[in-house]
């Protein structure tokens, strides 16, 4: 069957013309390039999917789980009362979302892959957070510190506005 099909491509291969070259070539050209765009969008999902699944394992750690606990237990409680362990876990968290928001930033994972799922944490721990951020700003002269937790934060505020009005919506 095969040899049958190719026996009938090259009898049609053979009988062209000038003009018809070109046309199969521009054909050729135009099959190459649409696969070639299937293939980059599937490394392109193969590398979202890597980064998903680096951010899900930072955000899940059970470790980083009981400090954000900790860190939400002082939710009340102002700054300037958190004692040394306090503000150590409170880097810990920041250091992590930061590391989400960075990916993200860069395009390296699209943001409703994380706001979507870890919403109420990023929007809850930011607030809590953002008193020490802002006084390791300060003292460290580096505006830039922990600026991607805050990239972060803001696009989950964005995300759930879009997610309540849609809700609103429908």
């Amino acid at each position: 069957m095969l040899a049958r099909l190719f026996t009938e491509i090259y009898s049609v291969i053979i009988s062209l013309e000038g003009d018809d070259w070109t046309a199969i070539t521009a054909v050729i050209i135009l099959i190459s390039v649409l696969i070639l765009a299937v293939q980059l969008r599937e490394i392109q999902r193969a590398t979202y999917a890597q980064s998903f699944f680096t951010a899900s394992g930072r955000l899940q750690d059970e470790d980083l789980r009981e400090e954000r606990r900790r860190i939400y237990s002082l939710i009340d409680t102002p700054y300037e009362k958190w004692t040394k362990e306090d503000k150590l876990k409170g880097e810990r968290v920041c250091f992590n979302f930061d590391i989400v928001g960075l990916l993200i930033r860069k395009r390296m994972l699209p943001a409703d892959m994380v706001v979507d799922n870890w919403n109420v944490s990023i929007r809850t721990f930011w607030p809590i957070i953002e008193p020490m951020v802002k006084e390791y700003r300060k003292e460290r002269e580096a505006p830039e510190f922990w600026h991607d937790f805050e990239y972060l934060y803001y696009k989950a505020v964005d995300f759930e506005k879009k997610r309540a009005k849609k809700r609103k919506d429908s």
